[in-house]
């Protein structure tokens, strides 16, 4: 697939996931996104494709980035990047309270070549964090965006948070805004991206399902859990006399507590005739 079908795809995966607006307002890439995980359990590559659902083990280490493009004068110039990695869905989709979570903020300098294996020496800006959706939650979107690094982030970045290095407790990564921060540092709008998928549990789609699973997208807040119809069998009452209430059994809504007492109603009725002819009988002898 080439560089310019795979930019389509994943602009059209944002607007389906609703990366735009959620996380950025608009989304016009120029440059491919491509991170790549390391299973620390099975050493295993996993490329991230646009919507691929992945496990907290297949996350746990921070991704190598790649970035691919037709345009010459990014890919054969030295250009530097800054790459954001947040989450939109943080602590639950239905219940993004403290949303964005910034999990990743890092410049990549000047070491690299031909915009493949992206990597700073140097300590990052927000050291990775992996991804830990709580038990209970459908799975989180974890939005990769890439923008071209200004000469001064170096100074900018830091400058945002005051500072303080996101290895220090004092560092908060809730309520996090790309936005902002991208106005703040003079990034611009981001030039690539992509995004994924990490749930509680352990289920994962292959990097050649399609472009978003639809069975791993967040749930809307209106969808609720199926209802479970149970039956329950009623107790017979043993003694009839034993209780006045015993001639009249609950409700239930197929109305056979209608059907039990329209029957008493009759035989009552036909009591009162039987007793109403023996009278009339008996009067003749009188």
């Amino acid at each position: 697939m080439g560089t310019n079908s795979s930019l389509s795809n994943v602009t059209m995966a944002f607007t389906q996931a609703r990366v735009v607006p959620n996380v950025i307002p608009s989304f016009n890439p120029v440059v491919g996104a491509d991170p790549m995980f390391t299973d620390p359990a099975t050493s295993e590559a996993i490329e991230v494709v646009p919507g691929i659902l992945l496990t907290m083990e297949q996350t746990q280490n921070a991704p190598q980035f790649s970035l691919s493009s037709n345009n010459t004068d990014l890919s054969m110039s030295n250009v530097s990047w800054v790459i954001a990695i947040v989450d939109p869905d943080a602590p639950t989709p239905q219940n993004p309270n403290i949303s964005q979570f910034l999990h990743f903020i890092d410049g990549t300098g000047d070491d690299m070549a031909n915009l493949t294996a992206l990597t700073n020496t140097s300590q990052a800006l927000v050291e990775f964090f992996s991804p830990t959706p709580p038990p209970g939650s459908d799975p989180h979107r974890y939005v990769v965006l890439v923008y071209v690094q200004p000469d001064d982030f170096n100074t900018t970045g830091p400058a945002f948070f005051n500072g303080t290095a996101s290895t220090d407790p004092s560092f908060n990564r809730m309520n996090f805004s790309i936005t902002d921060f991208a106005t703040n540092t003079s990034l611009g709008a981001p030039v690539a991206g992509n995004f994924f998928l990490v749930g509680p549990g352990n289920t994962t789609t292959t990097p050649s399902s399609s472009i978003i699973p639809s069975n791993t997208l967040p749930l809307p807040s209106s969808v609720s859990t199926p209802v479970v119809f149970t039956t329950q069998t009623l107790p017979l009452a043993t003694s009839p006399a034993a209780s006045p209430l015993a001639a009249s059994p609950p409700a239930t809504t197929d109305g056979s507590a209608a059907s039990a007492s329209g029957a008493g109603k009759v035989v009552s009725n036909v009591q009162l005739i039987v007793l109403g002819a023996l009278s009339a009988v008996l009067g003749l002898f009188l």
